[in-house]
Formats: C-alpha cells, structure tokens, sequence
C-alpha cells in the first residue's frame, strides 16, 4: 500500500511539472509579433498588393485578422506597424496597403501609410 502511494505521490509531480512547462505564459516580455510573423500572416495580399487583385482577399484578409489578433499590445502594434511600412514601399501602389484595413473590415488603429509614426501606436 505504501508504495502505490509513493509511485502516485511521483505520478502526480510529474503531472504538475509536465503542465506548468507546457502551459502558455501569462507575462509578456516586449514585442512577440516579428517580421517574419508579419510576411507570413501578409503573405496572401501579395497579389492584392501588387495590383489590386481582389481573388486573394479571402487569404489576405484571413492573414490580416491573424496579425490583428497576434498584435495585442501597444509594442506588438508598433512592431506590425514598422514591419508593415518597411515592406509597404515594395508595391507600386501604397493605396493597396491603405485600403487593407477596411477591405477586410479588420480595426488596425492606425493608419497604413509612409507617413504613419509607429511610436505613436497605442
């Protein structure tokens, strides 16, 4: 009896340790939104981006409510914001960019635009 309840004693710390390793932190250090987290959630709007084309809004606007959900503090909203305006002048068309937002019916805070002061994103 007693060493069933040793091997149970064992079973259940290493249950709890096994859980509290792979439970999501709660304390976020600075910015977890990336570039590359940026271009891969973007990367569907390549062709909207381009030139306008609206048969890959459904990807890109899959990709721009990701980024919106990811980028939940004021320093992830900073970080997409630069990441956004490095790449944004790649495309010939900077009102692509602009319209995004709204085409996708996704609240960003700011405006998409070269001029846009990502230190001022809240």
């Amino acid at each position: 009896m007693a060493g069933s309840s040793s091997c149970l004693t064992k079973l259940a710390c290493l249950l709890l340790i096994c859980i509290t390793v792979a439970a999501p932190s709660r304390v976020r250090v600075g910015a977890i939104v990336t570039c590359n987290l940026v271009v891969r959630d973007l990367s569907g709007c390549i062709g909207y981006l381009r030139s306008g084309d609206r048969r890959t809004l459904p990807a890109c606007c899959g990709g721009v409510r990701a980024l919106a959900g990811a980028a939940r503090t004021t320093p992830d909203r900073r970080q997409a914001c630069r990441c956004i305006k490095s790449f944004g002048g790649r495309f010939p068309n900077y009102g692509y960019a602009q319209s995004l937002p709204r085409v996708c019916r996704v609240y960003v805070g700011y405006s998409i635009s070269p001029s846009t002061d990502c230190n001022t994103v809240r």
